[in-house]
């Protein structure tokens, strides 16, 4: 479709603005007694046909349509005086109407340009907490698998610890039967000492010791049972405490894992409503 406009001013300019985006239309040329109008320089610049008597236009041009964005009444009456009844006009109440739809246009698309851009600085401040928090949730996956690794390490020292006290157990219960029998020696000897009369007391004597000797080891390997138990059920409890940590780790690290998805999918669909933004703010 042609079309011609009269009137260059504020409302011929923003119709002019509306026109020359849409595809199927082809503005021919616009026309105004001031040259310096806004309409006409804009006209200029892409280069459509200019004027400042329209009926130039209206004798020699041939358009499907003329918008008469004046308003004036002798602009009117000229035109359906010239115009070919063929051509369809939009006198200046159509005009006017047409001009407040651009106007509104206009403000709807500033307005969306003001909030866009707030919306893309506000994503901006969105993505740079979502880069933060990414950082601190890496941090703290990689501190859940150091601790993680730290408990399995523990336990399998705990578990070398356990073998260990248990050959200890074996070698005391082998002091323990050394013990016995030289408890028994010492019990024979004293015996056989007795029977020797004066000639046995020295070996008396020595019976006696190994006797005080044998006791006494029993009484130490006792003591050291006592302990090894003791340290027995604190490896267990500590064992248990280990193996709750580790499963506290491993829960902590997939639901680090999740929130550090989720924080993904935040950013990307940030990034689809900021380049959203930005196509509304490169609008004209």
């Amino acid at each position: 479709m042609k079309v011609g406009i009269i009137g260059a001013g504020v409302g011929g300019t923003s119709i002019l603005k509306i026109l020359m985006e849409l595809p199927t239309v082809n503005v021919a040329w616009i026309a105004d007694l001031d040259q310096q109008a806004e309409g006409i320089k804009l006209a200029q610049k892409n280069s459509i046909e200019t004027g400042g008597n329209f009926l130039d236009f209206v004798k020699h041009s041939i358009v499907d349509c003329i918008i008469e964005a004046t308003g004036v009444d002798k602009v009117k009456k000229l035109l359906l005086e010239n115009v070919d009844e063929s051509i369809t006009i939009i006198d200046g109440q159509a005009a006017n109407l047409l001009m407040e739809i651009v106007s509104g246009r206009d403000n709807l698309i500033k307005e969306l340009k003001q909030m866009s851009e707030k919306l893309e600085k506000d994503l901006t401040s969105l993505n740079d907490g979502i880069h933060k928090v990414e950082q601190s949730v890496e941090q703290i996956k990689i501190s859940t698998s150091d601790l993680s690794d730290m408990g399995h390490t523990l336990v399998n020292e705990s578990k070398n610890a356990s073998e260990a006290i248990g050959k200890t157990q074996e070698i005391l219960g082998f002091i323990k039967s050394i013990s016995k029998q030289s408890k028994i020696l010492g019990i024979n000897s004293s015996i056989e000492a007795a029977r020797a009369g004066d000639a046995g007391r020295g070996f008396g004597v020595v019976a006696e010791e190994i006797r005080k000797m044998a006791e006494s080891s029993d009484t130490s390997v006792e003591e050291i049972q006592k302990v090894i138990l003791e340290i027995q059920n604190n490896m267990g409890a500590v064992q248990r405490g280990i193996n709750i940590s580790t499963n506290v780790a491993q829960k902590q690290a997939m639901a680090t894992e999740e929130a550090f998805n989720i924080l993904h999918k935040l950013a990307k669909i940030s990034e689809e409503i900021k380049d959203f933004a930005e196509e509304i703010v490169a609008l004209n």
